[in-house]
């Protein structure tokens, strides 16, 4: 399997270090947002390159959906799971709605 240039892996790498933070900031509190590590070295075994048309279209709309779900999912925990910690949900709900979106998108196209 060719890492570089790799959507789907980095996709599901950013899938597991979001659900890998949430659950390490529930046990560790602020610590556990080092489990975000995980994402940063995905994005270092894939590579920097520039991306052609067709992926920067899908990674623009997977931005966008990322944003709309993130966004909706937070004001739900804002307004009724008030004991929930607000930025560790954030930095792992971010993550894990963009791995998704980036992940059908990619896939389905």
């Amino acid at each position: 399997m060719r890492l570089k240039r790799n959507y789907i892996f980095s996709f599901i790498m950013e899938i597991l270090s979001g659900i890998l933070t949430f659950i390490l900031c529930l046990w560790f509190g602020d610590y556990g947002l080092a489990g975000i590590i995980l994402f940063f070295a995905a994005l270092f075994v894939t590579g920097i390159h520039i991306p052609d048309e067709r992926e920067i279209h899908l990674l623009y709309k997977a931005g966008t959906w990322e944003s709309i779900l993130t966004v909706t999912i937070m004001a739900v925990v804002y307004l009724w799971f008030k004991e929930i910690n607000w930025f560790h949900t954030l930095v792992a709900l971010s993550a894990v709605t963009r791995g998704t979106a980036g992940l059908l998108f990619f896939t389905r196209e």
